[in-house]
């Protein structure tokens, strides 16, 4: 059971943070993950970034993170309920 809730999580996790970064990008045309990495790595990685973010930007991003992890509550819930996982 252990090693069934663990595949089930960590597809629950990577699956919807890939579908949310998805739906960010198809909203706003960035992804989501800039305002997560420091400035200084992200000029590193891509010394072309076009991408200027102010406060809104930020805060933006953070509220898609937030509505994500929310949205992995209930999964969890049932996860945990049904045997799979034991977090709560």
């Amino acid at each position: 059971m252990f090693l069934a809730g663990l595949i089930m999580s960590i597809t629950l996790v990577f699956g919807g943070f890939t579908i949310a970064e998805i739906l960010f990008y198809m909203l706003n045309g960035r992804f989501f993950w800039r305002a997560f990495v420091p400035a200084a790595l992200r000029f590193t990685l891509f010394p072309e970034d076009k991408v200027e973010l102010d406060c809104y930007d930020v805060l933006t991003e953070y509220a898609s993170l937030m509505l994500y992890c929310s949205g992995l509550v209930l999964p969890f819930i049932a996860l945990n309920f049904m045997g799979f996982v034991h977090i709560f």
